[in-house]
């Protein structure tokens, strides 16, 4: 991916990038060739870095193959919603 900066003097593209800014813009050509113009935000880059992430990757797929237990089996286990239980009679 190449990043372009873009000066304040470029009002016609400055007008296009805000409107991206609030849905995405289709460029399109008189040849017919089309551009898709979008807002990257910080959650997204966030995701594609993950998603490059082969040791995380890795990781994940062993704790999905593992046993693993519910929330609610974990409060069971330790007595928890039992407690939960009991103060919301309190209340």
């Amino acid at each position: 991916m190449k990043t372009v900066n873009v000066s304040k003097s470029s009002r016609s593209v400055q007008a296009l990038l805000n409107q991206a800014r609030e849905e995405d813009v289709v460029v399109r050509f008189e040849d017919g060739s089309q551009f898709l113009i979008r807002a990257i935000d910080e959650f997204g880059r966030e995701v594609d870095a993950h998603r490059r992430n082969k040791t995380l990757l890795a990781y994940l797929d062993r704790c999905a193959d593992s046993d693993s237990l519910s929330l609610a089996d974990v409060e069971r286990r330790l007595g928890l919603s039992q407690r939960k239980a009991s103060k919301r009679k309190q209340r």
